[in-house]
């Protein structure tokens, strides 16, 4: 499994019916945490210094989406139809 489907999916199966008035930031840290693990448990990928800090920032954007804005959260992150991906110019 690639990065843009192992970070929603964990963070889905987590905090999917949290909302951002629930959890302080301790329990968010430790969602953090696991989602982390999990992460890594499903993507193939060189766990090196690089790596490690885009897949972190991946999921703190994800996880500040989903308690903020769930709708959106579904919306951008779950659904892969092809107007969601970023269009690049051909070159």
């Amino acid at each position: 499994m690639n990065t843009f489907e192992a970070v929603p999916q964990a963070v889905y199966e987590r905090l999917d019916g949290y909302s951002i008035d629930e959890l302080d930031a301790h329990q968010i840290k430790q969602h953090f945490n696991y989602i982390n693990n999990r992460v890594w448990q499903l993507i193939k990928i060189t766990n090196n210094p690089t790596n490690r800090i885009h897949v972190n920032t991946m999921i703190n954007n994800a996880i500040d989406m989903i308690l903020k804005e769930p709708e959106e959260f579904k919306k951008h992150w779950l659904n892969d139809s092809p107007e969601n991906y970023i269009q690049f110019p051909n070159k």
